[in-house]
């Protein structure tokens, strides 16, 4: 066999294997067009294949993020108990336990606040500042709190504390208590829980129970500190603590973290004070009933004296005892019968034409005029006679 003849054979073989193999996937391949379309043929809808999953090496990869950038799990807002009660957890327990029954009633507090700037208020005691204080329609609470107007004012400025202080004590009002409880063993541990001629205060402790009692019961005296500093060390970073501005012209003693105000005679208030106790072991406020009744219309007894938050009374509105008057000529009349008489017995008008003084037109000439009313009812001149519309 020629050299031709054997290339020809092994071209035909290779030939005949490529168009094989072509031919076999020709119902597979979708993508060849017969030559010289210039469309690809019309097929058959393809059955829907079931996705089949994407093998891991080929999905892409998420890139890390920096630590910075991942954000934080979402914290609670609210501050915790012992930064709340800081600024109050060394007032004497009266006290205390006012101001804590107070911030349930916030709008009250600020309103009182604003009350006590008045010097005329602020001059009223004993039984002038009950009644005064009785027609404004707070809870007894935040009432007891006029003989301390700095310490309103404290609340009224403050006024976002008053209100998680009010929200807290209404939730946790055992848990309240118990965080002052912990600052004042906090203080006692640091030396700065004690006893001074400054304070008027007894200072007694009972197991974990630390209270603070007034050394004489008509006398109370506001401590001033830093709570940052009295009580050591602050454990809680990230929730600064809350401080009371110092009194004005206060100068504390040396060696003592904590001072105090001049004392305040709440015994010139009347009965709006004392008639609250902190019971420590139960973790509540006893209430003296007579007192607390005497104070708030329409109170219903707390069972066993123990205090609850009451709702705040409505806001009184002011009662306008004017009925409806009859105008004539400027003059009021009072009452249906006044305004008969105002009617029937009007003063004669001016004579016909323009009058200035009445701004109106009188009676054409020769109108028949009534008569003068008569004089021992009249109280004011008027066109040469008296008459008194009021009456």
């Amino acid at each position: 066999m020629s050299d031709f003849k054997v290339w020809a054979v092994v071209v035909g073989f290779a030939t005949g294997l490529v168009c094989g193999v072509l031919g076999d996937d020709s119902a597979h391949a979708q993508d060849i067009w017969p030559m010289g379309t210039l469309e690809p043929p019309a097929t058959a809808p393809l059955a829907t294949v079931p996705a089949q999953p994407v093998a891991a090496a080929t999905q892409p990869v998420a890139p890390i993020k920096p630590a910075a950038l991942i954000p934080a799990v979402q914290q609670s807002t609210e501050p915790p108990l012992d930064q709340l009660v800081a600024p109050i957890a060394l007032y004497p327990d009266p006290l205390l336990g006012q101001i804590l029954m107070a911030s349930t009633y916030t709008q009250e507090v600020a309103e009182a606040a604003r009350w006590v700037r008045v010097p005329a208020n602020r001059a009223l005691g004993g039984d002038a500042l009950t009644a005064a204080l009785k027609a404004k329609g707070w809870n007894p609470s935040v009432m007891a709190l006029a003989p301390f107007p700095s310490l309103l004012a404290i609340m009224a400025d403050k006024l976002d504390w008053t209100q998680q202080l009010g929200k807290a004590f209404l939730a946790r009002q055992g848990d309240v208590m118990a965080a002052v409880q912990r600052l004042r063993h906090a203080a006692l541990t640091a030396g700065n829980l004690k006893a001074t001629p400054q304070c008027h205060c007894v200072i007694r402790t009972s197991g974990d129970i630390i209270s603070i009692q007034p050394a004489e019961a008509e006398l109370v005296s506001i401590p001033a500190y830093d709570p940052a500093v009295v009580y050591g060390k602050w454990a809680e970073a990230a929730y600064p603590l809350t401080a009371f501005p110092m009194p004005p012209g206060f100068v504390p003693t040396p060696g003592n973290a904590v001072g105090f105000s001049p004392a305040i005679e709440v015994v010139l208030f009347g009965p709006i004070w004392g008639w609250g106790t902190i019971d420590w072991p139960n973790r509540r406020i006893l209430v003296n009933e007579a007192r607390y009744a005497a104070l708030q219309s329409g109170h219903v007894a707390f069972a066993g004296g123990v205090w609850v938050h009451e709702a705040a009374s409505p806001p009184r509105k002011v009662a306008h005892n004017a009925p409806s008057v009859a105008i004539h000529r400027g003059h009021h009349a009072k009452s249906a019968g006044q305004r008969r008489f105002a009617l029937t017995h009007s003063p004669p008008p001016p004579p016909y034409g323009w009058d200035p003084r009445y701004s109106e037109w009188g009676p054409p000439p020769g109108a028949i005029l009534p008569p003068p009313p008569p004089r021992h009812i009249a109280r004011n001149w008027y066109g040469g006679y008296y008459y008194d519309p009021y009456r």
